[in-house]
């Protein structure tokens, strides 16, 4: 069950941000557990610029890093800035895992938000005694109904397994404008309407507006004065999961490769299949190359008809894969979830250049620079 949330979770970051070619983005993709699962760090957070990862905090290893090589100079300007970023994000740990709580009980109450007697408005939690106190103030190690109803154990444990995800961010377009992105996710489904509850990210939003351009311009004049890695050959596996007795999934799978541009495409008997569905889609790796994968439904009697066809820029010429892996198609992110934090990548931002969404225009440009 945690794992089938844990992948509906991503669903929400599918829509995510979207940089166009002509303009450049900082993200940081958070997200929170409620339950352990082996293997898997409770909270984590990754900053991505342009899609690329650069930074990663989660609570097992304690402290934010650097994913490449020129975020040490990048952030240089600022003293002790590692050390500043893993404070914050362990205040985003507990934070989220506060809010985590508010949100698990607000939504397993009636459904509006009360306890039952509909005293309070929906942005409140009832207390026993029939008092009202806002639902961010639950379970915050501070006694706010006069009957301490409101810290009680059976309230503040969290039961199940449950999500809880943000995104912020900045655009800037090739034109100057400017731009902040925010969103929110409890069990992958965004939620807009809990300002009240989310109050330290008020300040969060306003943060953004001042300083994420400035960290994005600098980012970029960082990674600018850094040479390319050099060119690497993409790595190809096919792998064939049964449907059922009469439809088979092939997923080709290409790995490890720079640049980005690469074309990938299914041949039947030699001939390229023509299907819109099958678009490639290229994510980063922690590495600084990336991976792709693109998918075709097929007749069980017929899957040995179909190859990969993979050409790109390091390759002498194109490979054609027909070999099978089978078993489950968990193996297609491996690559990124060794480098970065497991499955909880998938959650964390994995696949997020599909479709771009709205963003909130920023109220006010900024070229200082400060720590997150």
């Amino acid at each position: 069950m945690g794992l089938f949330l844990l992948l509906g979770a991503a669903a929400f970051l599918l829509q995510g941000p979207s940089g166009g070619s002509s303009s450049h983005t900082l993200y940081y993709f958070r997200t929170y557990i409620s339950e352990a699962i082996a293997g898997l760090p409770r909270y984590v957070e990754v900053g991505y610029l342009d899609g690329q990862p650069i930074e990663r905090y989660d609570n097992v290893v304690g402290k934010m890093r650097a994913l490449v090589p020129w975020m040490n100079q990048s952030v240089g300007l600022v003293e002790k800035y590692w050390d500043i970023q893993s404070t914050l994000a362990n205040l985003n740990d507990e934070g989220f895992g506060h809010f985590l709580v508010v949100l698990e009980r607000y939504y397993s109450s009636s459904g509006d938000g009360s306890s039952g007697k509909g005293t309070c408005f929906a942005t409140e939690y009832q207390c026993k005694d029939g008092g009202c106190v806002l639902w961010g103030y639950i379970c915050d190690w501070s006694h706010d109904c006069k009957d301490g109803s409101d810290e009680s154990p059976s309230l503040c444990n969290v039961k199940g397994f449950h999500t809880l995800q943000c995104i912020d961010g900045c655009e800037l377009s090739d034109d100057g404008t400017e731009n902040i992105y925010h969103r929110e996710a409890y069990d992958g489904k965004e939620t807009d309407e809990w300002e009240g509850v989310w109050d330290t990210y008020r300040h969060r939003k306003v943060f953004w507006g001042r300083t994420c351009i400035g960290w994005l311009r600098r980012h970029l004049e960082s990674q600018k004065a850094t040479p390319p890695p050099a060119p690497e050959p993409p790595k190809v596996l096919v792998i064939e999961k049964s449907v059922n007795s009469t439809l088979e999934t092939l997923v080709c799978k290409v790995d490890g490769f720079f640049p980005k541009d690469i074309r990938a495409v299914w041949l039947k008997d030699g001939e390229m299949v023509e299907d819109e569905l099958h678009h490639v889609n290229v994510v980063p790796n922690a590495d600084g190359t990336y991976q792709a994968k693109i998918e075709i439904q097929v007749d069980p009697r017929e899957a040995e008809h179909y190859e990969c066809h993979v050409d790109h820029a390091a390759l002498r010429e194109p490979l054609h894969i027909v070999s099978r892996w089978s078993g489950p198609v968990w193996p297609i992110v491996g690559s990124v979830v060794g480098a970065i934090a497991l499955g909880l990548l998938v959650v964390a931002g994995l696949v997020f250049y599909i479709n771009k969404p709205s963003v909130v225009p920023s109220e006010q440009p900024a070229n200082q620079m400060s720590s997150e």
